[in-house]
C-alpha cells in the first residue's frame, strides 16, 4: 500500500536546500525616507484638497501625520 507522504525507503528523492522567502537582496534605501516625505506629502496635500468629504480629509491627514519621520519638521 502507498500512502502519499509517507517515507517508505524505497525510490528516490532529492533534498534542496531552502531559500529565503522573501528573497530579493540586502540593499538600503537609495534616498533616505527623511527626504522623499515631504514631497509625498506635498502630493497628499494637493490630493486632499479634492476629496469633498471632510471625514475622509481628517483620516487621510492623519494617516500622513503618523508617517512622519521623526525630527522631520514638516507636521501642522
Amino acid at each position: 500500500m502507498f500512502i502519499p507522504g509517507l517515507d517508505t525507503g524505497q525510490g528516490q528523492y532529492e533534498e534542496k536546500e531552502k531559500e529565503d522567502p522573501l528573497g530579493g537582496i540586502d540593499n538600503p534605501a537609495l534616498i533616505p525616507y527623511q527626504d522623499v516625505y515631504a514631497d509625498y506629502m506635498n502630493a497628499a496635500s494637493q490630493a486632499i484638497e479634492r476629496v469633498t468629504s471632510i471625514g475622509l480629509k481628517d483620516y487621510i491627514r492623519d494617516y500622513f501625520t503618523q508617517l512622519e519621520p521623526q525630527g522631520s519638521g514638516t507636521g501642522d
